[in-house]
């Protein structure tokens, strides 16, 4: 019986030598397997990010409140890759970086580098982007020149001092999580008695309402005065909601006002009130290195004897480059001077030739205007008017009397 021959499948032995006699041709890569195309979609995939942290990072909105854009239908996107624009109704939504957002079918800029501000918050503003009382808030009183930015954790309506401010929505959530342990510092003004005894239990936390509250470290700055106001220094390691107010309510005394001065590893300094500071890369980097970049122009160090070659080099470069430059310019000198002097010597030639024509038509005129066969219409020769016969006619060769003849050869 005739038998018939199954087509297989290659098998990886097969496809390895097929790869092989095609990556020998120069224009020919080899064929990919299904785990390395799975692999590419993986990274194309990683990427890409979700809409709401998208917004976050351009600085919109917060990731909650940017869902609630988006489950508004208030987003939309142009696919580059569909080319189509789409109106986006969840928050899980993919968005590569060439494709387009818009708010309110507005086109919105691309997430910028992360950056940091710091501002003297003034009390009687609210830290919102928008206050359904109608309230002031802090982002109505920035500098137009701002860029849209986030506040990194809040202050109270009447509380003043140092806020954070950035454009980078991930950064401001990293920042303000109450796990990082950063330090805080307020400057507080009781009034009231105060206990020396309770501040001091303060450090070992305390519980108010139900609400259980780390560390405390509270210390008067002047002598303790009853029926009077004091000012304290006060260090928390979290940022609760209003936690040094209802901390020293319970403790019997009322907060009048209430300062931040540092933050983590930013002080406030001698920031006017209401006023803004732009951290340069370099004191970015000093306090966050694990979120900022290197700058790019670091001061230099001072001169060691393993970067003296180096520094030589350069030296010698930056000297036979200088030297070339000196000798393009002796070069270009001396071209000029050439030029200068060979149109110095044509204008005297120029000149020599015509104050020669001159003088030969004024001295050597008058003669032949003496003579009877004198013709004032005959042509002009090069020693005045000629008689309009043959040279053969004329007195003298030359056609001007031998005591005024000149050698014009010079």
């Amino acid at each position: 019986m005739r038998q018939t021959s199954k087509q297989n499948s290659p098998r990886p032995d097969s496809l390895k030598k097929h790869n092989a006699l095609r990556g020998s041709a120069p224009n020919r890569p080899p064929l990919k397997t299904d785990s390395q195309n799975i692999s590419i979609t993986k990274n194309a995939a990683a990427q890409n990010e979700r809409i709401a942290k998208y917004l976050a990072r351009c600085g919109i909105a917060s990731r909650r409140e940017s869902e609630k854009l988006v489950e508004a239908g208030r987003i939309s996107v142009y696919f580059a890759e569909l080319r189509k624009k789409e109106r986006i109704t969840h928050p899980s939504t993919l968005v590569g970086k060439a494709d387009q957002v818009f708010v309110d079918d507005v086109p919105i800029d691309p997430p910028a580098s992360p950056r940091l501000w710091l501002y003297h918050k003034p009390a009687g503003l609210i830290t919102t982007h928008s206050d359904p009382l109608g309230r002031p808030t802090i982002f109505e009183n920035l500098p137009k020149e701002l860029p849209r930015v986030i506040s990194i954790g809040r202050l109270d309506l009447n509380s003043e001092g140092l806020l954070l401010l950035t454009n980078d929505g991930n950064l401001s959530r990293e920042l303000e999580l109450p796990d990082r342990g950063w330090k805080r510092l307020y400057r507080v003004r009781v009034f009231g008695t105060i206990n020396p005894e309770a501040l001091k239990k303060l450090a070992d936390g305390i519980v108010v309402e139900g609400v259980q509250y780390k560390s405390i470290i509270a210390e008067p700055e002047t002598s303790l005065k009853t029926g009077r106001n004091t000012w304290l220094r006060v260090q928390l390691f979290e940022g609760k909601n209003r936690e040094i107010r209802r901390v020293m309510l319970a403790l019997g005394l009322k907060v009048n006002r209430l300062i931040r001065l540092a933050y983590g590893p930013f002080s406030l300094g001698e920031l006017e009130i209401g006023k803004v500071h732009a951290l340069t890369p370099e004191e970015v980097y000093q306090a966050l290195p694990q979120y900022f970049p290197a700058p790019k122009h670091p001061k230099t160090s001072p001169q060691t004897t393993e970067n003296a070659p180096n520094e030589k080099r350069e030296d010698k470069n930056t000297r036979r480059f200088s030297h070339s430059k000196q000798n393009a310019k002796k070069q270009n000198f001396k071209e000029r001077e050439a030029t200068s002097k060979e149109q110095k010597n044509f204008r005297k030639s120029f000149r020599f030739e015509k104050k020669n024509r001159k003088s030969a038509e004024e001295d050597f005129s008058a003669p032949q205007r003496e003579r009877k066969n004198w013709n004032p219409s005959a042509p002009l020769s090069k020693f005045g008017r000629t008689t309009g016969k043959s040279a053969s006619n004329t007195p003298s060769p030359s056609g001007f009397p031998k005591s005024k003849k000149r050698n014009f050869k010079r």
